[in-house]
Order: structure tokens, then C-alpha cells, then sequence
């Protein structure tokens, strides 16, 4: 928690100003850090992130990894995303894992009224590490503006809530179903910045830890019109004993009509 903590206080003094962005979570999609958003990237916008971290383990000791996300806009409402984590080592508790999947937007937020953003997604990977394990997650999200000021056009920020439910189903050396909720808060600023705390809860069933509680934290700054530097700490996919500080590059590219969205 000392981490964490430390972690806050730095957001605390860095975020003076802190979008209109979207940004892929570890897993591609849209998101926070873990938890996915309502919102998808606009129709033919590319999103690219890369970030190096540590999976924690007091039993196995620390493992460095590599993760790539892509999500791209595939139609208005519709984006696709891949991921793919890189260990950097032969520790055991490194996370050897690909995947991707969909997510659509139903309903636009419309920040004058209680209308939120309405999202649905599907998540399908394989993950290799102690146990060889393929996870396919279906979940629906809800994303809501709770207070902001201006346009987010021209000026403005917005603090916002994303919250809902997943349905995860666990194949390969071991086998599980789970429903749980998720939620987390983002502050985004039309400048390009924005932080973000969210939370998925552990997966755990007859013996086996199948995804432990997440709670993650990131800081992310607009380097320039297309590149973002973020840093934070996390579960990476929600594996190892304790959060990891994590840092990466998020590279937005979008056509010359969307520079702003």
C-alpha cells in the first residue's frame, strides 16, 4: 500500500492539468488501467501503447515483462483490440499472454442529462505462467461524467465514473466461472492528461487463484498531439502478490477530421 500511496501523492503534484483521449487498458481495449470504459476509439483511429512492468511475487520473486496493446476503430460504435505481454525473463511467475477481442458502444453519454455511456465487450486470451490458462470475458460497462466544466472541445475537464459486471470462464490446466463487478473514477482533461484509479476483484475457487484483487492507479501526460507517456502501478491482468509500478508510451493516431475527440 506504501507504493500506492506514494503513487497518489504523485498524481497529486503532477496533474495540474490532466481528455477527451481514450487510452487501452493492459488487456487493449479502451479503458483505464484494467477496467474498461463505455467508449470506444472512433472509426478509423489507432491506439498503441507499450509499457514495461513487474509482475510481484514474494514467493517467486519479481518478474519484468513487456506489454504491446493495439485497439483500433473498426466501424463508429465498434472498436478491435490484440495484446500481447513479453517476458523479459524465465522467472515463473512472468506472464507469457496474447488475446483480443470487441467492444461496441450502445449508448453515447450525453453529459446535459442522467444518459450515460452504455458499452459491451468481449475478451478472449490465453495466458502462460504457472498454470497454462485461457480466459474468455464477456462484460457490460457504464460510463458517467459526475462533474466538468466547458466543451471538452475547445476547454474544459470532467471527473468520471465507469463501473459494471463481468462474466469470465477459465479453460486449460484449470477450469472456473465467475461473475464479478468492476468499477473505477478517471479525471480527463481536454489538454491531452488524465488520471484514473479502477478495481477488479480476485477470481478465486476451490484452492485456485485464478486473478487476485486489482486496484490500479495511472498518471498519463500528452507528450505531443500523437504520443502519451503514462505511469502507474497495477496487477498486471491481476496476477502477482502485491501492485508493480508500471510506465509506457500510448501512440493516438487518428485522421486529420478527428483531431480532436
Amino acid at each position: 500500500m506504501s507504493t500506492l500511496r506514494s503513487f497518489f501523492g504523485m498524481v497529486m503534484l503532477l496533474a495540474t492539468t490532466a481528455c477527451a483521449w481514450t487510452y487501452p487498458t493492459y488487456f487493449g481495449d479502451t479503458g483505464l488501467v484494467l477496467v474498461p470504459t463505455a467508449e470506444v476509439v472512433p472509426e478509423a483511429t489507432f491506439d498503441f501503447a507499450a509499457s514495461y512492468t513487474t509482475v510481484r511475487s514474494d514467493a517467486v520473486g519479481d518478474a519484468k515483462m513487456f506489454a504491446v496493446r493495439a485497439d483500433y476503430g473498426v466501424a463508429k460504435n465498434t472498436e478491435f483490440f490484440v495484446f500481447y505481454s513479453n517476458p523479459t525473463d524465465d522467472n515463473l511467475n512472468a506472464i507469457d499472454g496474447f488475446g483480443g477481442g470487441v467492444k461496441l458502444n450502445l449508448v453515447a453519454e450525453d453529459r446535459y442529462s442522467v444518459i450515460p455511456s452504455i458499452g459491451i465487450g468481449v475478451r478472449a486470451i490465453e495466458l502462460k505462467r504457472l498454470a497454462n490458462l485461457n480466459m474468455v470475458e464477456t462484460y457490460a460497462v457504464t460510463s458517467k461524467t459526475i462533474f466538468g466544466r466547458g466543451d471538452m472541445v475547445e476547454e474544459g475537464f470532467a471527473f468520471r465514473l465507469h463501473g459494471g459486471a463481468t462474466f469470465t470462464n477459465w479453460s486449460g490446466d484449470a477450469s472456473a466461472s465467475f461473475i464479478k463487478p468492476f468499477g473505477g473514477v478517471s479525471y480527463e482533461n481536454v489538454n491531452g492528461n488524465a488520471f484514473a484509479i479502477d478495481f477488479m476483484p480476485a477470481q478465486k475457487k476451490n484452492g485456485m487463484t485464478y486473478r487476485e484483487n486489482a486496484l490500479s492507479g495511472v498518471l498519463r501526460r500528452q507528450l505531443s498531439p500523437g504520443f502519451s507517456l503514462e505511469a502507474g502501478v497495477t496487477h498486471p491482468f491481476g496476477m502477482g502478490d502485491n501492485g508493480a509500478f508500471y510506465m509506457g508510451l500510448i501512440y493516438h493516431y487518428f485522421p486529420i477530421s478527428l483531431s480532436r475527440y
